[in-house]
């Protein structure tokens, strides 16, 4: 567990990383370990006709977490929204500009690099040159990420998710998506009851839910980066 760190999370679109590691994130969050956390949303989502809302419903969750954690939480990256939605690509204009986010970082957060979704797909695979100098990389577990093994495993109980500071609350932040997965015979809700629930069960923890995880590179010496502890 990292404590006095730069943290910085990357995401593809608004939701994803609330839908992958929302509950992790937030302890990572706790002023007791006096973390420094920014999120960057790459995309504003907007493919699905839902630009202005997408991006209001993500303003929405920082905010939430700006005032519940207003020393620990840097906020939305200067540069997020920088791309337009399912047009990612791997390329060196991509692999630049997360070079520029993640500058500083002790610790990185993305998605892994086999999923259905191009835009996850190129952010996972454009990461690794991005990141050659960053001694702590992580992927994390998004909505269509492909053969997924997580090794790493973050335990929480039902409670701790349901609850107002849970990310099932960060999650219903995301209006518009909730209902669009409705709208297509899924339920996010009970989707991501089900995924905690197996990854849960997967690391035996007796809280019985969990997030998962799969790590690129991770030192586990306690001085693994300038600054920052394990």
């Amino acid at each position: 567990m990292f404590t006095n760190s730069k943290i910085c999370v990357i995401s593809a679109h608004p939701d994803d990383w609330e839908i992958g590691m929302g509950q992790f994130l937030i302890e990572l969050l706790n002023p007791a370990r006096a973390n420094r956390l920014e999120i960057c949303v790459v995309t504003d989502g907007g493919a699905g006709g839902y630009t202005t809302e997408r991006k209001a419903e993500q303003l929405a969750v920082t905010r939430s977490l700006k005032r519940r954690f207003p020393k620990n939480f840097l906020g939305l990256h200067k540069d997020s929204f920088a791309f337009p939605d399912t047009e990612l690509t791997s390329s060196k204009t991509l692999i630049t500009y997360l070079e520029r986010v993640c500058n500083g970082s002790d610790l990185v957060f993305t998605h892994y690099p086999d999923d259905s979704h191009q835009d996850h797909r190129s952010l996972g695979v454009c990461i690794r040159p991005a990141c050659r100098t960053i001694a702590n990389v992580v992927f994390y577990q998004s909505y269509t990420a492909l053969n997924f093994q997580p090794s790493l495993f973050f335990d929480f109980t039902r409670a701790q998710m349901e609850s107002a500071q849970g990310k099932l609350h960060l999650i219903m932040l995301h209006r518009s998506q909730v209902q669009r997965y409705k709208g297509s015979n899924q339920d996010l809700i009970e989707d991501m009851y089900s995924l905690a629930s197996y990854n849960g069960f997967v690391c035996k923890t007796p809280k019985r839910f969990a997030e998962g995880f799969v790590p690129w590179k991770l030192s586990l010496n306690r001085n693994a980066a300038p600054g920052g502890k394990i």
